[in-house]
């Protein structure tokens, strides 16, 4: 065709290293930058804004149980505790996709530690590893890290109740009886 046609159009840009930077590396032309440097904002890294985490958790289920047609109402107070530890190198992406990908394997109303088991590499990223968790050696696979971590929480929780099974079942939002299987797995104690 030879007839112009007249557009209006928007450019929204993102990146994930500041454009000042950028420019002072030499990496963008100062021209683009100040052309595309009408409305700047700023969103902080998921790992920077860690009390996101529960509603992004909830929404993320939300869309996935549409997708999938089920119906999960949530995490386990140890996921949120897992996910707050977390630091999360692949931002709001990486806790997007590993919500849904729980999702697959979620037979229950809430998606517990076990849920995400299959979906890492075999090596535990450090930044799992916080200050009040057990340390986990060098090489160990997720799955430990995630046994370890739930043992600290069942300890704790059996703790904060003087070993009453029933307390630390409620506390932990989790079956009695689920959490009857772990203790002895785990071979802790508890008063029934």
């Amino acid at each position: 065709s030879v007839k112009t046609k007249h557009v209006n159009v928007r450019v929204i840009v993102a990146t994930n290293v500041e454009p000042k930077i950028l420019l002072e590396e030499q990496k963008l032309r100062e021209d683009l930058y100040y052309r595309l440097n009408v409305i700047y904002f700023h969103i902080p890294a998921l790992r920077d804004k860690k009390e996101d985490i529960p509603d992004l958790v909830d929404h993320f289920i939300e869309i996935s149980n549409k997708k999938m047609n089920k119906n999960i109402n949530g995490v386990t107070s140890e996921v949120l505790d897992f996910f707050k530890g977390y630091n999360w190198p692949g931002n709001i992406r990486e806790l997007e996709n590993t919500i849904e990908s729980a999702m697959n394997f979620a037979d229950g109303d809430l998606l517990s530690m076990e849920d995400f088991q299959t979906q890492y590499s075999s090596e535990v990223p450090e930044e799992v590893v916080n200050a009040s968790s057990p340390a986990i050696p060098k090489g160990k696979g997720l799955k430990y890290a995630v046994e370890e971590y739930e043992k600290y929480l069942i300890k704790t929780a059996l703790e904060e109740t003087n070993n009453n099974c029933a307390k630390a079942a409620r506390n932990l939002k989790v079956p009695k009886q689920t959490l009857h299987g772990k203790i002895k797995r785990y071979e802790l104690d508890c008063i029934d």
